[in-house]
């Protein structure tokens, strides 16, 4: 994956757990309340996507010259 491609589903991962934060503090009334549990896992969900977009592959190199035997 591009790192531009990283960056754009990085943003709408962000944008969308905004959206989420927002609908959920709407819908706590006119009191005004934290967003408690759900907000956490939002959250918790926000980083596991950010982690899991971000994540580099175990094997990175695209040469093999170190298994070949002469």
């Amino acid at each position: 994956m591009k790192n531009s491609s990283k960056i754009l589903a990085t943003i709408v991962a962000v944008f969308v757990f905004m959206i989420l934060s927002a609908a959920l503090q709407a819908g706590s009334g006119p009191g005004g309340r934290p967003p408690g549990i759900l907000g956490i896992i939002f959250l918790g969900g926000l980083i596991a996507a950010i982690r899991a977009i971000w994540k580099k592959p175990k094997n990175d190199s695209s040469d093999n010259t170190s298994l070949k035997k002469d």
